[in-house]
């Protein structure tokens, strides 16, 4: 209607055709009837009006304002219509209202006379109603009352036993209450809450039992040392006991048994232990029987087993048990570093491990199911294989015999206890032969000792006795028969010294000691027969004939030791059939038995003997010579004084009394001697005629010199060692015999005439020899020469000496053609000769010339180029600075001390600053350096980056790897790519990289113990280290890796090889085949790149350094440079793999040479993990607690270092420790040296990881140990370094055990630190403890 009344109040529309306008009124209508509504917004409605056609909402307000007015005039007419009847409304409804008080008073006044009527009555209805209430509610109290009291009652009950700890009959109750009880009440709330109280009580039952096992087994960890004792005690009384048996059933007696174990004889069950009885106190009985339960209360493991069984979690604590135990059997099995220092540091270890499974073997008996027989194999096999390996470490580490012998009793004890409960020990006793072998050589060494003291102290002289008490002392100590000397007189002398029944005894106290280690080893008489003999054998052969050796080459013994020497041994050879005796009384095996070893004692004392003896013919010829340097012949005299000269005489009288000691030496031996000395003095005499030195010997010289020789020939004809036949020993003096008589004689036609032919009179005079002693007794000084008498004129003697010099010169040559079948003249004309002479002195004169062209000459111009090459150098110094630069050499010109670096490397380095100091100067790699060391002075230019120096690598480092990687690029750009970089090493970063290096460390451990052959660490650790940087740091796929991985590693490694090389690019040089190397690498990392390129939008939960360069490069707005992504990509390659893989090695190496770390590194490692830590899936944070694993890290970095240093500008001339560093001079601060002299570090040499524990008292330390380099040009990758490393060293000494193949390798740098052999090493699987 409203509607209607509004279309008709509108005015006429404008002029427009019919059918416009109805549509237009339609759509107009239609608005204001949303308008006027209250439902709709009236924004839509408003926006589709101002949205409609041009105008339109003009026409809209034209349409409202028409509206509006039509509205107010239906208003105004509506008010105008009801005015009337309103106000006669108004007036009726005031009359009302006076009557309405009225009725409204009379109303209230009945009704309070009605409440107080009925108030009485509904206080009487009210407790009626309240007392029917409570008698109901009474009622039902009563009755649910009688059925929760049962439950209350049981509940009570429930809470007694469990503060009773009566836990099996309180699940019993729960059982009850659960089953029976609650049900019946279940709706009340205080069963609910019982009901839910039940699970809660189970779980404290079972966490209260689970406690009283924890303190079973922390209990029982602590007891295991005394219930081993106990047992190790019995199974030695047991052993006793039955030796004693054996001995009595012997002699036909039997004693009962002094002990049983657990009631049956001579047997262990599998839980009876027994106590050590006071066998002192004479009123005991039996001994009293001891079972595992007396020693340790095993109620909380029953308990606890039965609760869990009844709980329905019976695996669970299976599980946990069997897992406790394992854990606390590896602890048990860790000795102690220093057990081997005493006997009772293994005792207690046996004791510990006894005790550990004493309690396994009772439980499992005694607890059926708890623990099966193969658990406890399992732990037995893994402990047997422990205990094997700390024993072989830990003996091995045994110097003390008594500690070795000790060290057997104890283990054949302990694998006796053991194997009276059932457990396997043949492994114990085949690890008892090698300890026998650590015994042996620990004997050999107390022997050494024991030999060497009785040698020092013996007088090397015969043994008087003085009476027959004194002989027969001596004969019971030394089988020593001899009729003559049992003939003689007291007192007497035997012919060996003190020494030789010295040896002899300590020789059986050595078969003695070799014994006791055979005892309860079971083994047959044979066997122990056959380990007396070798035993003995390496004593002979090696300890006491190496001892004999060293004093027969001591150089205070003299001629009489060494006789009285030769005389020991061959009474000590004689008696070597007295210890074959010896051994068979004791072992009651017959020499005669097959495969009997038999004693070396013949050749240990014939090799001493003529060892003995040829240091006899030394000393000899020593003397001798002592003697001949006393001659002072007068070679100019005129004629002999007719007496031989006093040096030899007194030679002769030395040589007599010599030979008269030798009275009681071999007689072969003391013909020997002489022989060789009379030969020795007879070569002395004629190389003494023969010396260059001696240019001029006269005739009276000669015929001193043949008194001389009469002298000696005269010795050797006295006989002065019987048993030569003839004039044998004066053939020693036939060369100068016959020499001496040519020239005393000057028979010189004959010696001519007769040369060559056996009969010669002259057969032994050599014609060189001849000759040269000849032109020494030319007339030259025109004094006393042989031609004296015969001085008609000089000429006839000129041609005489001439002509008989021409015929000894040709007589070689005459000789030779001879051979050939040729003749020759009888004599060479004096023309020939004399034009041969000339043509000879030409020929020197020109070799003369020719050597002083070609060596002296280059020598001396080299030497003045070496100078004036340093005093070109040294005028690089800076005038305006006062300082002098530092001491030094500059090496050879323009490539000054390079070739030394290269080829030296780290022992060129060392020699530098032991002599020159801290601070020196030399040329490397074309360009002045100083060479910077120790912590203040590093410190100066680490923190002058970019003011006092600036970072510059030479430049064959600067061309292969790049002028805009990170190591050379300067400023804002360094900044910007080390932003780049750190973010691929952050910590989240890192947490992600964790998986993949566990992947790639497993694999290569797990490649190595499967080698037979063994591994060589330095290639294998560069081949690991180059797939994780692949992986980790370029973004390499395995698969992608795996194809190019050979071609890839070859490549880089000749890349490396010609890092450091002379910066000349030419074929064939270091720095062309470093190019190459670098372009094939460029190529396969290119390709990554482009992939990287295209898939950079994709997102990824982390990117890998490479990726965030590309990132960078981006972000940055800069061009996109491939050559500079390629290039910081290799450098990144050889910071990431080349110094990882040289650190890793060092590990290697440092661990096998001091297994006592890798024995703390396992320590460390169980401990974390009993603490919670998984060692197989590491993170960040498991990482960082494990400390000394980062110790061993540093230490390791401490004295390997794999960088050796880093390379410096000098950007401005600035002072250092005293001397001037001019400017663009290159400054090289050393790594390796530094930490070499830091005083942070004592003990510098020993590998001592605890020293990283403790943090430095000051700050001083800072740059003592800078393996990272510092300041900030630190390596960016010091973080992933260190996972790296820890990673690698957890999986490695985890898994592995190893041996150095060829113990401590020699290291050499280059560019890294690397061991020369490669480190070849034997890795085995080590069994986990």
């Amino acid at each position: 209607m409203a509607g209607d009344r509004v279309h008709a109040a509108l005015p006429d529309p404008p002029s427009q055709s019919e059918e416009d306008s109805k549509e237009e009124e339609k759509t107009f209508g239609n608005f204001f009837a949303e308008l006027e509504s209250v439902d709709l917004p009236l924004g839509t409605t408003l926006r589709s009006i101002y949205d409609d056609q041009p105008n339109a909402h003009k026409r809209f307000m034209e349409k409202l304002d028409a509206r509006i007015r039509n509205h107010d005039r239906e208003i105004e007419k509506m008010c105008n219509f009801h005015h009337q009847g309103f106000v006669d409304a108004i007036t009726e409804l005031l009359k009302v209202r006076t009557d309405a008080e009225k009725l409204m008073g009379q109303v209230t006044d009945t009704n309070r006379r009605l409440q107080e009527a009925g108030r009485e009555v509904t206080a009487q209805t009210e407790e009626v109603i309240r007392c029917r209430i409570q008698q109901r509610n009474m009622a039902t109290t009563v009755e649910k009352l009688q059925l929760c009291i049962p439950v209350l009652e049981m509940y009570s009950k429930l809470k007694e036993q469990l503060e009773s700890k009566r836990y099996y009959a309180a699940l019993k109750t729960m059982e009850q209450l659960e089953k029976v009880y609650i049900p019946r009440v279940s709706h009340y709330r205080f069963c609910q809450i019982m009901a839910e109280n039940l699970p809660r009580l189970r779980e404290e039952i079972k966490e209260i039992s689970m406690s009283d096992l924890k303190d079973f087994l922390e209990s029982i960890r602590k007891h295991s040392d005394k219930v081993g004792e106990t047992a190790m005690r019995q199974a030695h009384q047991h052993r006793t006991f039955n030796s004693v048996v054996a001995k009595q059933a012997s002699l036909g007696h039997y004693t009962k048994p002094v002990y049983s174990l657990n009631g049956r004889t001579h047997t262990h069950t599998h839980n009876g232990l027994l106590m050590d009885d006071d066998t002192g106190d004479e009123e005991e009985g039996d001994e009293e029987v001891l079972t595992a339960q007396d020693l340790v209360d095993f109620s909380p493991v029953y308990r606890c087993l039965h609760i869990y069984t009844v709980l329905g979690d019976r695996e669970t604590f299976e599980n946990y048990y069997r897992k406790q135990r394992k854990k606390q059997a590896r602890l048990v099995l860790q000795p102690q570093s220093n057990m081997h220092e005493t006997v009772e540091g293994y005792r207690r270890y046996f004791n510990q491990i006894v005790g550990f499974f004493v309690v396994e073997d009772h439980i499992l008996h005694a607890a059926r199911g708890l623990v099966t027989r193969a658990f406890t194999d399992e732990l037995w096999n893994m402990a047997l294989s422990k205990i094997i390996a700390v024993l072989r470490t830990h003996s091995s580490y045994c110097d003390d015999p008594d500690l070795v012998l000790e060290l057997k009793n104890l283990i054949v004890i302990f694998a006796d206890t053991l194997q009276g409960y059932g457990f396997p020990v043949n492994r114990l006793f085949d690890l008892l032969f090698e300890v026998r072998d650590q015994y042996n050589e620990t004997l050999l060494k107390k022997w050494a000792l024991v030999f060497r003291e009785i040698f020092e102290l013996d007088n090397y002289s015969p043994i008087p006795v003085e009476t027959e008490e004194e002989y027969k002392l001596v004969i019971s100590r030394f089988p020593f028969h001899d009729a003559e000397i049992e003939k003689q007189d007291f007192p007497k002398k035997l012919p060996m010294s003190q020494s030789v029944p010295q040896i002899y005894t300590q020789v059986k106290e050595f078969i003695y000691a070799s014994l006791k280690f055979s005892e309860s080893l079971h083994r047959s008489s044979t066997e122990i027969d056959d380990m007396l003999r070798k035993s003995t054998n390496l004593l002979l052969t090696r300890t006491l004939s190496s001892c004999l050796q060293n004093l027969i080459k001591k150089p205070h013994i003299g001629l009489t030791e060494l006789v009285q020497i030769i005389i020991n041994t061959t009474h000590l050879e004689q008696a070597c059939r007295y210890l074959e005796e010896f051994i068979t009384n004791i072992t009651n095996v017959s020499p005669e038995t097959v495969h009997t070893t038999r004693l070396y004692g013949l050749s240990t004392f014939k090799d001493a003997r003529h060892a003995a003896e040829g240091e006899i013919y030394t000393k000899l010829n020593q003397k001798i010579d002592e003697f001949i340097q006393l001659a002072d012949y007068e070679w100019g005299m005129a004629e002999s004084d007719g007496r031989a000269s006093g040096y030899l005489m007194d030679l002769i009288n030395f040589l007599r009394s010599t030979f008269q000691v030798f009275t009681h030496l071999p007689g072969k031996v003391a013909q020997t001697a002489c022989m060789s000395a009379c030969k020795h003095l007879s070569t002395s005499l004629m190389q003494m005629l023969l010396d260059t030195e001696l240019k001029q010997i006269s005739m009276g010289a000669i015929q001193q010199f043949n008194l001389d020789v009469i002298q000696c020939e005269l010795f050797a004809s006295s006989e002065p060692v019987p048993g030569f036949q003839g004039d044998t020993l004066q053939l020693a003096f036939i060369d100068l015999r016959q020499l001496l008589d040519l020239f005393m004689v000057w028979d010189w036609s004959t010696y001519l005439a007769d040369y060559g032919q056996p009969t010669s009179k002259y057969l032994r005079v050599n014609p060189a020899t001849a000759l040269a002693l000849l032109e020494k007794m030319k007339d030259t000084s025109k004094k006393n020469n042989i031609f004296s008498q015969f001085r008609k004129n000089d000429r006839d003697k000129q041609k005489l000496i001439e002509t008989v010099v021409k015929q000894l010169r040709s007589l070689p040559i005459k000789a030779l053609h001879e051979q050939a079948g040729a003749s020759v003249a009888d004599r060479v004309s004096p023309e020939l000769s004399h034009r041969s002479d000339k043509t000879l002195n030409m020929a020197v004169n020109t070799l003369l010339a020719t050597f002083l062209c070609t060596i002296v000459l280059p020598v001396l111009l080299f030497l003045v180029a070496v100078k004036l090459w340093e005093v070109y150098t040294i005028r690089g110094r800076d005038p305006s600075c006062s300082r002098p630069l530092p001491p030094g050499s500059m090496g050879l010109p323009f490539i000054g001390e390079t070739l030394q670096l290269i080829l030296q490397r780290r022992k060129f380095l060392q020699m530098k600053r032991q002599k020159y100091g801290f601070v020196h100067r030399t040329h490397l790699f074309g360009h002045p350096t100083v060479r910077v060391t120790g912590a203040d002075n590093v410190r100066q230019i680490l923190l002058g980056e970019h003011k006092l120096v600036s970072v510059q690598w030479p430049a064959s480092v600067r061309t292969i790897l790049g002028a805009d990687t990170l190591s050379n690029v300067h400023g804002a750009l360094h900044k910007t790519k080390k932003k780049a970089i750190m973010r691929a090493f952050s910590k989240e970063a890192l947490e992600l990289y964790i998986p993949v290096i566990q992947e790639e460390v497993r694999a290569a451990v797990k490649d190595w113990l499967e080698k037979d052959s063994c591994v060589l660490v330095y290639p294998e650790m560069k081949r690991l280290m180059f797939r994780i940087s692949m992986r980790i740091l370029l973004g390499f796929e395995p698969d992608q890796i795996k194809t190019d991985e050979h071609q890839l590693v070859e490549a880089f490694e000749e890349m490396i090889k010609n890092l450091f090389s002379l910066p000349i690019d030419v074929p064939f040089s270091g720095l062309y085949r470093g190019l190459k190397a670098r372009n094939f690498i460029h190529s396969k990392i290119e390709e990554n790149i482009k992939k990287k390129v295209q898939e950079s939008d994709k997102e990824s939960k982390h990117r890998d350094a490479l990726q965030q360069l590309i990132d960078s490069s981006k972000n940055n707005g800069e061009p996109f440079s491939m050559q500079a992504i390629k290039e910081s990509a290799t450098e990144l390659l050889f910071g990431g793999h080349e110094t990882t893989a040289s650190t890793s090695t060092s590990l290697i190496m440092f661990l096998g040479l001091n297994p006592e770390v890798v024995d703390r590194l396992r320590q460390e490692l169980m401990e974390k993990e009993e603490q919670g830590m998984d060692i197989q899936n590491l993170n960040i944070e498991s990482l960082e607690q494990l400390k000394y694993t980062s110790c061993v890290i540093k230490e390791t970095l401490r004295i390997n270092p794999p960088v050796p240093g880093g390379f410096r500008v000098a950007l401005k001339t600035f002072e250092l420790n005293g001397y001037q560093i001019p400017k663009g001079w290159n400054v090289i601060y050393s790594i390796c040296d530094t930490h070499d002299v830091a005083d942070m570090f004592p003990n510098k040499e020993d590998f001592q990881p605890e020293r990283f524990m403790t943090k430095p008292k000051t700050d001083s330390s800072r740059f003592q140990y800078i393996p990272f380099g510092g300041g900030s040009r630190m390596c960016v990758g010091k973080e992933f370094a260190k996972v790296l490393l820890k990673i690698f060293l957890v999986e490695v000494v985890t898994k592995c055990h190893w041996t150095l193949l060829n113990g401590p390798p020699t290291m050499k740098t280059g560019p890294t630190l690397y061991p020369v052999d490669n480190l070849p090493t034997k890795f085995t699987s080590y069994v986990q403890n």
